[in-house]
């Protein structure tokens, strides 16, 4: 089931992209979204990658769920 949360937010208010990758490199989660976004997902261990409209990546964390 979806037992995690993922939230994530950007002060500005240009549009950004959101890429959920398991640890064997997989996308489990894909979205645009502008000031928040907020997701649910299995639990486990992910990168989260958060890219701006030049494809620029603004942020990139491993997150344990």
């Amino acid at each position: 089931g979806y037992n995690g949360i993922v939230k994530a937010s950007s002060t500005d208010l240009s549009p950004k992209k959101i890429t959920v990758y398991s640890v064997d490199g997989s996308v489990r989660y894909c979205n645009n979204f502008v000031s928040n976004i907020k997701f649910n997902i299995q639990k486990g261990i992910y990168i989260v990658v958060i890219t701006d409209r030049q494809n620029k990546i603004c942020k990139r964390e491993k997150i344990v769920l």
